[in-house]
C-alpha cells in the first residue's frame, strides 16, 4: 500500500488526534471529516449513485486499519457503514446520493433497555398519525447520536404480529431529545448517547423496507455487516494494544515464538473436597445459559411450534458435545480452553475469526 494513499492519510490524522479524543471524550470530527474529503463515506454506496460500489471486506479493511489508530473512529465509521447498507437497499435515491457524496451520516438506534439483548424485536412503538407515523421510544445509546444526519431507526410494526419495522429518522426530527452524554471507558469519543422520542411524526415514506420486515432488514443486512466489522474493529485494537506493548520492549520486534512444555498433573477428586468441585459448576453452569436462551427459546418454541426442534435437537448435542471436551481440557491441563486454543499447533492467527465471531462460548 502506498504510503500516501487514501487510507494511510485518514489514518494519519486519526493517530494524531486519538488521544485528545479519548482524553476528552470528543467526537473524531477530524478523522469523519477526512474520511469524507477522501470518499470514504460513499465505500458501500453504489456506482451508479455516486459510491464507490465496494463491500463489507473493503468497509471491514478500513474499520480495522482505523481502529488500529483511533477505536472511536473505527466505531463511528462501523456504524455508518451498517445504517448505510440498509439505505443502500431500501432507501430513496436522494439519500443514497447525499452519502455517496459524504454529505450524510448513517448509524444505527437498535438498542433498547425493555429488549435487552434482543435487538431485533423492540420495545418502541410505531402508530398511525394521519397520513403519517408517530415514533415513541427510549433508546439506550445511539453511536454518533449528536453527529449523525439520521439514524436508522427500529420500532414495532404499524400492524401485524412482527418483531419490528425500520425507519430513517433524520436527527433534528421534532419530538427527538438526547438526555445524557457518553461517560466510559474506553472508545470515549463515540458520542454513543441515549435518544428518546416522544410524538416524532415522520411520513410513511421514511420506512425502510415493508411493515413488519425489520427482523429480515437486521438479519440479512445488519447483522453480518456489523458482526464483521464489529470484529475487524476488535482485531484493530489489539493488534495496536501488541504493538505498543512490544514497543516497550528495547530490542524485540514481535512477540516470542510458543513453547512447548509439560503439562501440569490433572486435579485429583477428593470426596471431602466434593464442595468445592460442585459449588463453582453450578455457578458456571448457570452463567453459562445467557438471557437470550431463556428467552429466545420459549419465543421461537410458541411462534414456531415443533418445527423447529430439530434444530434445538442439533444445537443441544453439538453444545454438550463442546461443553465437555473443554470441561475435560481445562480439569486436565488447568488452564481455560482460550489457552489451548491460541497453544495449539495450528498458528494462533488461525483462531482469531472463530474467537471473534462466535466468542468461544458454548
Amino acid at each position: 500500500m502506498s504510503t500516501d494513499s487514501p487510507i494511510d492519510r485518514v489514518v494519519a490524522i486519526a493517530t494524531h488526534n486519538a488521544i485528545a479524543v479519548d482524553h476528552q471524550g470528543r467526537f473524531p470530527k477530524e478523522s469523519i471529516a477526512a474520511l469524507r474529503e477522501e470518499g470514504f463515506f460513499g465505500l458501500v454506496s453504489a456506482t451508479s449513485v455516486g459510491g464507490q460500489g465496494l463491500g463489507v471486506r473493503a468497509a471491514a479493511e478500513v474499520v480495522e486499519q482505523l481502529a488500529r489508530a483511533c477505536g472511536s473512529t473505527a466505531m463511528v465509521t462501523c456504524m455508518h457503514y451498517s445504517g448505510a447498507l440498509v439505505i443502500e437497499r431500501f432507501g430513496d435515491e436522494a439519500t443514497r446520493r447525499e452519502i455517496a457524496a459524504g454529505r450524510h451520516l448513517s448509524t444505527l438506534a437498535f438498542s433498547e433497555a425493555g429488549s435487552r439483548s434482543m435487538f431485533w424485536a423492540p420495545t418502541s412503538t410505531a402508530t398511525s398519525a394521519g397520513d403519517g407515523v408517530r415514533l415513541d421510544a427510549r433508546k439506550s445509546w445511539v453511536t454518533a447520536a449528536h453527529e449523525a444526519t439520521a439514524y436508522v431507526w427500529s420500532s414495532r410494526p404499524l400492524e401485524g404480529a412482527e418483531a419490528s419495522t425500520i425507519w430513517l429518522v433524520p436527527r433534528d426530527a421534532p419530538g427527538l431529545s438526547l438526555p445524557d452524554r457518553f461517560e466510559g471507558l474506553g472508545l470515549r469519543g463515540n458520542d454513543s448517547t441515549p435518544v428518546n422520542a416522544d410524538g416524532v411524526n415522520l411520513p410513511l415514506s421514511a420506512r425502510l423496507g415493508a411493515d413488519g420486515a425489520g427482523f429480515a432488514v437486521m438479519m440479512e443486512v445488519v447483522l453480518p455487516a456489523f458482526s464483521v466489522m464489529n470484529a475487524a474493529c476488535s482485531v484493530g485494537l489489539m493488534e495496536s494494544a501488541v504493538a505498543r506493548t512490544v514497543e516497550h520492549q528495547p530490542g524485540v520486534e514481535s512477540m516470542p515464538k510458543w513453547t512447548v512444555g509439560e503439562l501440569p498433573d490433572a486435579p485429583q477428586f477428593e470426596w471431602r473436597k466434593i464442595a468445592a468441585f460442585i459449588g463453582p459448576g453450578i455457578v458456571m453452569a448457570a452463567a453459562a445459559i445467557g438471557g437470550g436462551e431463556w428467552l429466545t427459546g420459549p419465543t421461537n418454541t410458541a411462534k414456531y411450534g415443533a418445527a423447529i426442534f430439530w434444530l434445538a435437537t442439533i444445537s443441544i448435542l453439538c453444545q454438550s458435545i463442546y461443553n465437555v471436551e473443554i470441561c475435560r481440557y481445562t480439569l486436565y491441563t488447568g488452564e481455560p480452553i482460550f489457552t489451548g486454543n491460541v497453544c495449539s499447533r495450528c498458528v494462533p492467527t488461525f483462531w482469531n475469526m472463530p474467537k471473534h465471531t462466535h466468542g468461544n462460548t458454548p
